[in-house]
């Protein structure tokens, strides 16, 4: 029996699950970012938060909590602390 296979399966990553981060440009040398599944709520925890901090020619980005988890609440993001 031949097999003649004429279209590949479509497979989607976590990352096209989750929309356009938010951003929060505290100033030239600071931003927030934030990325949370479709309807997750700014107050609810579910949220990754990267804080981006510029000093010279050093860029760090460092996550809420010291993890890339979903953990973090959007509206609470200043309150943190930021690590790696």
């Amino acid at each position: 029996m031949e097999v003649n296979k004429k279209d590949a399966p479509i497979v989607r990553t976590f990352s096209e699950y989750l929309p356009e981060p938010f951003v929060d440009e505290v100033s030239a040398n600071e931003k927030y970012y934030g990325w949370a599944p479709m309807g997750t709520s700014e107050e609810t925890e579910g949220w990754r938060i990267m804080k981006e901090t510029k000093d010279g020619t050093v860029t760090k980005r460092e996550y809420a909590q010291g993890t890339m988890d979903f953990i973090s609440a959007w509206s609470e993001r200043t309150t943190y602390n930021y690590s790696r």
